[in-house]
């Protein structure tokens, strides 16, 4: 289910986005962590705003794996170490308010680069 929502973004983003000011506002994230203290902890991507246009958007590229793939792959480690199947925490899950779960991934997420 978590991927499936990730998939309905997706396309929200082919049908509103303008990717200028998506540039914008990665220049910004990226500006404001590269200053920081996480800038050691955390990979943002580097835009290019003056390749980007409305419909195509140009970063750095970073190593790594894609995003709902690694979602996947939390989610099963913990379904595993729950002793349920993915479909299983997914129902689970389901059940508690959308802001505990988000609570939870961002705190499990976080745990991984302390």
């Amino acid at each position: 289910q978590h991927v499936s929502a990730l998939n309905e973004v997706e396309a929200q983003f082919y049908t509103e986005f303008d990717y200028r000011l998506e540039a914008e506002n990665m220049q910004m994230i990226y500006t404001n962590v590269m200053g920081s203290a996480w800038r050691h902890r955390v990979a943002v991507p580097k835009p290019y705003p003056e390749l980007s246009s409305q419909y195509v958007l140009v970063m750095e590229m970073l190593p790594g794996e894609k995003l709902d793939l690694a979602i996947r792959r939390q989610w099963q480690a913990v379904a595993e170490a729950r002793g349920m199947t993915l479909a299983q925490l997914e129902r689970a899950e389901k059940e508690r308010p959308a802001e505990d779960l988000t609570r939870a991934w961002f705190r499990q997420a976080m745990a991984r680069f302390a």
